[in-house]
């Protein structure tokens, strides 16, 4: 949760360029101090706000036994496990999740294949959830939500409704933002039974314990660190009138599909217009025809939304108007809206083929780039724009030896994954476009 102006960002932070300064030995000398911390609160006291503490549990309770057994890895290799394991998992939940959205929605064949490889190939996901943090669960459980939130329209039965309030409820356990589903969970209930309404709350239940838990602990619903720094809703309504959201809109849709994480870097703004531009289009064709189930996914996507802009709000009273956004947190819905935009072209002929050719182009070329001109001459030592010629330097320059003061495995296994995925990526655009460009 590290909350920055978006016009303020560094293209590097200054600590990532000291570490190529250092000798071999001064570098050594970090790695065993970082290895050495010891897992005691009490021999790491800090000033700093517990952040994670304030956090729904659930992400953190199922990895708190793999990292209970990792206990005798240093504290590098640890995190690499877990960042390993999370994003394993998470990939195979959204997967399922994001097929199961499919499904519901009736979005089928090359369309559906294309989705998916939009939604995997974004970089803002992998920032989001390949980090030991709640993110992780988070966007697969929004993803599984808005699809059980459709199929339930479609198919009114108790058992959806039961599913819907679960998969609400450990979503609320993982992180605060699912409080934004929670009224159109409540509509939903007002179509239902009063039977099998009263037993959707019964299971939605399991997670209030933690939200009192927030009430008497912190003062706070949500338990974030803004809200329990005193900002409240009068306070966010009144900053709404304060940003500068005509200068401030395009940056948060930008970072909402490339951002630098921790290093800040930027990306070609051209490029992350055009595919936003593609979007808009599909979404604008989407608009032309919406059945009933989809107007309930605008819904529940709509009022998270409102979340998001109360948290930009909310965090810009905190910062006295210093900061603004957490792009991040979109990556809750951008599945659902990689599904819409995706739907609306299979269903406008010629035209949403041409535009989805197009997309599919641009997000390949944009996750080519990613870890061709932004990752790894970035991890090892690349400082600077990305120029074609620049980036080529770097790559001619042997980085080998930088890459590997930054890597805890070999770097020509690194090398073979990222050629093989390059490969995989190349041969997978090739046939989307292909095959999309055939359908009949």
């Amino acid at each position: 949760g590290d909350h920055r102006n978006l016009h303020s960002f560094p293209t590097r932070r200054s600590s990532d360029l000291d570490w190529f300064t250092l000798s071999e030995r001064e570098r050594q000398d970090r790695k065993t101090a970082l290895d050495q911390l010891s897992r005691s609160p009490k021999n790491n006291s800090s000033d700093l706000l517990n952040y994670e503490a304030q956090q729904a549990p659930l992400a953190y309770l199922l990895l708190a036994p793999i990292d209970l057994a990792a206990s005798g890895l240093s504290l590098r290799h640890r995190i690499l496990l877990l960042r390993f394991l999370v994003s394993i998992a998470s990939t195979l939940l959204l997967f399922v999740a994001a097929n199961a959205l499919f499904h519901a929605l009736g979005l089928e064949g090359s369309f559906r294949l294309a989705a998916l490889a939009c939604i995997f190939e974004s970089q803002m996901l992998w920032a989001s959830i390949a980090h030991v943090g709640n993110d992780w669960l988070a966007i697969p459980l929004a993803t599984a939500f808005l699809a059980c939130l459709v199929l339930l329209v479609r198919v009114s039965r108790p058992k959806y409704v039961f599913v819907l309030a679960a998969v609400l409820a450990a979503g609320l356990l993982t992180k605060a933002y699912f409080l934004a589903f929670v009224p159109v969970f409540l509509v939903v209930l007002l179509y239902q039974t009063w039977r099998t309404a009263t037993l959707a709350i019964a299971i939605l239940l399991i997670a209030v314990p933690w939200y009192v838990r927030n009430l008497v602990l912190y003062g706070s619903l949500s338990g974030t660190q803004e809200t329990v720094g005193g900002v409240g809703l009068k306070q966010a309504f009144a900053a709404f009138f304060h940003i500068d959201w005509l200068r401030n809109t395009p940056s948060i849709l930008r970072w909402a599909l490339w951002t630098g994480n921790w290093s800040f870097a930027s990306f070609s703004r051209i490029t992350l217009d055009i595919e936003l531009i593609l979007m808009t289009v599909a979404l604008i064709l989407f608009a032309r025809r919406i059945e009933r189930p989809e107007r309930w996914l605008i819904f529940g996507c709509g009022l998270f939304v409102l979340g998001f802009l109360y948290q930009i709000c909310v965090t810009w009273v905190s910062t006295n108007g210093k900061q603004y956004a957490e792009p991040w947190y979109l990556e809750c819905i951008m599945p659902c809206i990689w599904t819409l935009a995706f739907l609306g072209l299979a269903r406008n002929g010629i035209l949403g083929r041409v535009i989805a050719m197009f997309l599919i182009l641009t997000s390949g070329w944009i996750a080519t780039a990613t870890y061709l001109a932004k990752l790894f001459p970035m991890y090892g030592g690349f400082y600077g724009r990305s120029t074609f010629e620049a980036v080529l330097g770097w790559w001619r320059n042997s980085p080998v030896n930088a890459l590997s003061s930054v890597m805890l495995g070999p770097v020509s296994l690194v090398f073979l994954f990222l050629f093989t995925f390059l490969a995989l990526l190349i041969t997978l655009t090739v046939m989307l476009v292909g095959r999309i460009g055939h359908v009949q």
